[in-house]
């Protein structure tokens, strides 16, 4: 059929309907055809908007750990009623900041006091090695003496520092990671994301949080 014939064809009344019917075929499989591919457009986008992300976290991810200051803590030889002290050694890539923290004694009354820790140096850098202790005097004054009693099972050390992105880390021995207090006998680093992951029981064992926290908000207020 030539142009003539195909313009004919459209011009004759009598072809309307089945003009009205194949515009109606052709309306249906352009809908068709747009919301496919619309949706396949729509799954293209979030795919890459999904692959961005994942990219972004891995990014940020490996920068944390490129300026994470792994704090490993262990027992010193002559830990025993007596002892004071813990060793430590930066096992991370990046350094320490400002070590502090607190220990926590459970006294014969079944009580919890803390004692502050005084950290030499109180900066590690990647590799080096320290060690964070209590006047033995107060802490012999706390713990009890009777026999029997294993400090490597019942003292609670809590470790706080910073890095170079101006996050907090933590360093902690008998604190699981349910929040319960256990004798685990071993130290573990807390990232900053897994130490806001732990339950506000365990979290508040780190009375240096507490005060910073408290001096952060005394200054909002002063300058409001």
């Amino acid at each position: 059929m030539g142009a003539m014939g195909v313009w004919g064809f459209v011009r004759d009344p009598a072809n309307a309907a089945a003009l009205q019917a194949l515009s109606a075929v052709a309306v249906v499989m352009l809908t068709v055809f747009m919301v496919i591919f619309m949706k396949r457009q729509t799954r293209i986008l979030r795919l890459q908007a999904d692959l961005q992300d994942r990219q972004a976290r891995i990014e940020s991810t490996l920068a944390s750990l490129e300026y994470a200051p792994i704090i490993a803590a262990e027992f010193a030889g002559d830990y025993d009623s007596s002892a004071n002290r813990i060793l430590l050694k930066n096992g991370g890539r990046g350094p320490a900041h400002n070590i502090r923290g607190h220990l926590w004694v459970r006294t014969a009354a079944q009580e919890w006091n803390f004692l502050e820790v005084e950290a030499q140096p109180v900066n590690l850098n990647a590799g080096d090695s320290g060690e964070v202790m209590v006047q033995l005097e107060r802490v012999g004054k706390l713990r009890p003496t009777f026999e029997g009693i294993e400090p490597e099972a019942n003292d609670r050390w809590v470790l706080h520092y910073g890095d170079m992105l101006g996050h907090t880390w933590h360093t902690t021995c008998n604190i699981d990671d349910q929040g319960r207090s256990l004798p685990l006998r071993y130290f573990r680093s807390w990232s900053p994301a897994h130490w806001s992951a732990l339950p506000a029981d365990t979290r508040k064992l780190c009375v240096t949080c507490l005060r910073d926290e408290t001096r952060r908000t005394a200054a909002d207020c002063r300058q409001r």
